[in-house]
């Protein structure tokens, strides 16, 4: 599912990202690698500030909807 759809407080593991090029190396950089888990601190108009690894990290809402998660809880 997307990240998009998960919601505040919920327990994810990344499971696929469908963006090429820098921002995917950037992203990667930032911990956020396939079989990482995140949560979600919280969305405001699509944005989202996620937990990754002990580390806030805030994503436009273009960048959400093209990473693929399981939720854990």
């Amino acid at each position: 599912m997307s990240l998009s759809k998960v919601k505040t407080g919920e327990i994810c593991v990344i499971t696929d990202i469908h963006i090429e090029g820098k921002v995917k190396d950037f992203l990667q950089n930032l911990g956020l690698i396939e079989g990482v888990e995140i949560s979600i601190v919280s969305k405001f108009g699509g944005d989202i500030i996620l937990n990754v690894s002990g580390v806030r990290i805030a994503l436009d809402k273009k960048v959400v909807k093209e990473l693929f998660v399981d939720k854990i809880c």
